[in-house]
């Protein structure tokens, strides 16, 4: 019998693959958890209590160069440097004319980007 099964993460809820299977006990990922007769999409949803729960788009808001909405924790690439957002509003200030981007990331949330376009120096 083809059964529908979602396996997950057991500490993230992220899920690892959805689809059909003959024998789902059988393919079962070391450490993962099983719902059997539900499907997920593995990029846009997660598991939490036994339900499969859709992503969100992280809350941020971009206003000239500040950043607000980021909740504490999440992690925040611009191009090659990495910094960790404690909460509160963000402003972003840069020596070089230029393109920035921006990447926003925190799980179970979708990821958030944005360019920042500087245009004078200093």
């Amino acid at each position: 019998m083809i059964e529908t099964v979602t396996f997950y993460d057991l500490t993230t809820g992220m899920v690892l693959s959805s689809g059909s299977t003959c024998e789902p006990e059988s393919v079962c990922p070391e450490g993962a958890g099983t719902l059997m007769d539900m499907r997920a999409k593995p990029f846009y949803d997660y598991v939490q209590d036994g339900e499969i729960l859709h992503r969100v788009v992280l809350p941020a808001v971009l206003s000239g160069n500040i950043l607000t909405g980021v909740p504490a924790g999440a992690v925040i690439q611009i191009d090659a440097d990495t910094y960790v957002a404690d909460g509160s509003p963000i402003t972003f200030s840069f020596d070089q004319p230029g393109s920035y981007t921006l990447l926003v990331s925190l799980w179970p949330y979708l990821d958030w980007s944005a360019t920042i376009e500087h245009t004078t120096q200093g």
